[in-house]
């Protein structure tokens, strides 16, 4: 078990890094955002001036449409950014399950873990035994 120290700390960097990651995560959303915005209405503007219809001054109406073309531009790239890594994981996990065997290693775990573990026993059972001199029947002849 560990200390109240260790609770603290953790507590104290995923708060932090909750707060900054979160911040740096909008503010990138944001920058794409205005990105987006900006070369979206270029096009708008660039493909409409011949329109006999199209009327330069209203700015307003042409960032609302690039503002939108740049949100989705933005759900696009995150399905994207998603699916890749969906499929890697995906591969990763395959692959795992093809090359090894995930029962024969979680036994080899075990066994190893249970040896330490006996190691350990049989070491404080033989201390105590020269400490405090144990007869030797019984449950603990067995060691």
């Amino acid at each position: 078990m560990r200390g109240t120290n260790y609770v603290i700390t953790f507590a104290v960097i995923f708060t932090f890094s909750q707060g900054v990651f979160g911040l740096l995560g909008s503010a990138i959303i944001e920058y794409f955002i205005k990105s987006q915005s900006i070369q979206n209405a270029q096009d708008l503007i660039n493909n409409n001036i011949t329109n006999p219809h199209f009327n330069t001054h209203s700015y307003d109406i042409i960032m609302q449409h690039a503002r939108i073309l740049a949100y989705e531009d933005l759900f696009f790239a995150i399905g994207v950014i998603g699916s890749v890594i969906f499929v890697i994981l995906l591969m990763r996990y395959i692959y795992l399950k093809l090359t090894t065997n995930s029962l024969r290693r979680e036994l080899d775990i075990l066994k190893t873990r249970s040896a330490k573990n006996n190691a350990k026993t049989t070491k404080i059972l033989e201390s105590l035994q020269t400490t405090h001199s144990i007869p030797q029947h019984g449950f603990f002849a067995r060691f």
